[in-house]
């Protein structure tokens, strides 16, 4: 069982807080994008949800940071109602993670293993978790892209690739952060990868609309 999003009223701080901090880490050229809904996750709900409870026992009092992930939306979940009502269908990775939250064993299962091997890939670019928020047999002038708190306070920074990666190379890390080629390292935009189910949890979702593009990870 999910936790349960509820929609903000655009005139909510919390809408505008989101709204501007979705736009300001919309970095790509070339493709554009408007919020159209936030849905937020109480925090008691948050707390108090298995995963919730998972999450906050792992992370012990360390702060978490909040993060976009793209995956595939094969439902219209968000786009109408007050709160998201979530699909059944095997191929809607979207609904899976809201329902059952993140899971190391569907890692890489559709398209191989990432850059970093076998583990959960989040961003804080708003734009760049879009190349991966694919609308799956469906029409939908919307997008989606889901919030999610992450403990990863902790990077080891790489520059390269390591495809068969399944955790950090040392237990002083606690995530995995792709280093940018303006840093010397490999990707354009940065990334951050997690080994553990319960490094993180999704407690929202932005619906957008996007013109243009132009993917560059």
């Amino acid at each position: 069982m999910g936790i349960k999003l509820r929609k903000l009223d655009r005139s909510d701080v919390r809408f505008q807080e989101h709204e501007q901090e979705f736009n300001r880490r919309w970095q790509h050229p070339g493709k554009y994008a408007r919020v159209q809904e936030v849905f937020l996750a109480r925090d008691i709900s948050v707390s108090m949800s298995v995963r919730g409870i998972r999450f906050n026992r792992y992370r012990n009092g360390t702060p978490w940071m909040l993060l976009y992930h793209g995956t595939q939306r094969a439902c219209y979940a968000g786009e109408s109602g007050d709160s998201i009502h979530n699909c059944s269908n095997a191929e809607c990775k979207f609904c899976s993670i809201l329902k059952e939250s993140f899971k190391i064993s569907e890692a890489g299962s559709r398209n191989r293993h990432g850059m970093f091997g076998k583990g959960i890939y989040t961003t804080p670019i708003a734009s760049k978790a879009d190349n991966y928020a694919k609308n799956h047999h469906i029409r939908s002038q919307f997008h989606a892209i889901i919030l999610c708190r992450v403990v990863c306070d902790k990077p080891q920074l790489m520059h390269q690739a390591d495809h068969s990666m399944m955790a950090p190379s040392s237990d002083q890390f606690n995530c995995v952060t792709a280093v940018t080629k303006a840093n010397g390292g490999s990707v354009e935009y940065p990334e951050i990868v997690v080994y553990r189910d319960d490094a993180i949890v999704p407690v929202g979702v932005i619906l957008y609309t996007r013109e243009g593009w132009a993917p560059r990870r």
